[in-house]
């Protein structure tokens, strides 16, 4: 099977973190499968995907509307003839959902793989445009969660055409180092033996960083050994 990933982004979030995971899984299970990774050009997800050694196609992809990023995306579905475009990202839901229309008999089968729980309702589409969305141009759209699925849903797409694929984590982490854990103590002056609490993600606001805040200010003076 063939199979070409598309994802816009130029920085390195978690979306990009589960892709890679993604990749790496596939190439380690099945040997058969032909994988390529079309990137955002000069992004981290080209380099890092790059330096394991995937095959890796650059492409500069400005926004959902850019026709040369379809024309070239089209050019490589002819020449590759996936049997599936995978597309991780907004602008790559839009540049790829055209691209293999206009790839004639090479069209692939298109999944549309959502990261993201907010709704399309929060663009102004006009004329109710929204509601075709996620079904023009792709043959399933695969949600990261339940609540993913259920707003995806509420925008008018038919519950037979998304599926739920949970994202996963490493069920074997490494070993803790305890020496890096004094240093990171020694920095935010904690004393031996505090609890350190912290949060890893992007400071936007659905991440919920002010609402760890306030929680925060409501811990039991007892416990104030918690930084």
């Amino acid at each position: 099977m063939r199979v070409i990933h598309v994802n816009t982004e130029r920085g390195w979030r978690g979306g990009e973190q589960q892709l890679m995971r993604l990749l790496r899984a596939l190439r380690d299970t099945d040997a058969a499968m032909e994988l390529t990774l079309v990137a955002q050009s000069g992004g981290a997800l080209a380099e890092r995907a790059r330096a394991e050694g995937m095959d890796v196609v650059e492409l500069a992809m400005a926004h959902s509307g850019d026709v040369g990023a379809t024309w070239r995306l089209r050019t490589l579905i002819r020449a590759r003839r996936p049997d599936v475009l995978h597309l991780h990202t907004g602008h790559a839901h839009s540049i790829g959902a055209r691209a293999a229309r206009w790839s004639g008999a090479a069209r692939p089968r298109v999944l549309l793989h959502r990261h993201v729980g907010y709704s399309a309702d929060r663009h102004a589409w006009p004329f109710n445009l929204h509601r075709v969305k996620f079904t023009w141009g792709v043959d399933r759209v695969i949600c990261v969660a339940d609540a993913v699925r259920a707003r995806t849903a509420a925008t008018g797409t038919p519950p037979a055409h998304l599926a739920v694929v949970p994202n996963a984590i490493d069920p074997e982490p490494p070993p803790p180092d305890e020496g890096a854990q004094r240093a990171l103590a020694g920095r935010t002056g904690a004393k031996d033996g505090a609890q350190l609490v912290g949060a890893v993600g992007a400071l936007t606001p659905e991440k919920g960083h002010a609402d760890l805040l306030e929680a925060f200010a409501l811990l039991d003076p007892a416990r104030r050994g918690v930084h």
